[in-house]
């Protein structure tokens, strides 16, 4: 398991501290336990159905542009969000191959609800990052 996944407040890959304001802010307006989220953060197994996730990732996922006021996901800024945070580790091969699944697989989520969109993407999104094995 690679504790480097950057979804959430990980500092240890974020290249600019500022990177985590959103999930900081996100964390403290929803009034969510920040060690818990930090650990289930990590998973690609959230339950789609747990609401307090749900209104987090999507919290998060604005904040960041990579869903929009629609609720889809924006493949231009999952594009910029991976490559600002698994770019550099990777060979241009590795990277595309990485953001081609993403975008196959991950980007065309949309559920009628806003949370379980946010929650099926991130856990589309962390599986195809672990099975790259990153």
């Amino acid at each position: 398991m690679n504790d480097n996944i950057p979804l959430l407040y990980n500092q240890q890959v974020l290249a600019d501290p500022t990177d985590n304001i959103v999930e900081e802010q996100c964390t403290r307006s929803l009034n969510l336990n920040e060690r818990t989220l930090k650990l289930d953060s990590k998973q690609s197994d959230t339950p789609e159905d747990n609401e307090e996730y749900g209104k987090l990732y999507v919290c998060v996922w604005k904040g960041r542009g990579i869903m929009n006021d629609e609720g889809a996901i924006v493949k231009e800024s999952v594009e910029q969000f991976l490559r600002k945070f698994f770019y550099s580790p990777l060979i241009e091969e590795e990277y595309k191959a990485l953001l081609s699944k993403v975008n196959k697989l991950c980007v065309p989520i949309k559920e009628s609800n806003e949370g379980r969109t946010a929650i099926k993407f991130k856990n589309c999104m962390i599986e195809i990052i672990r099975n790259a094995g990153l």
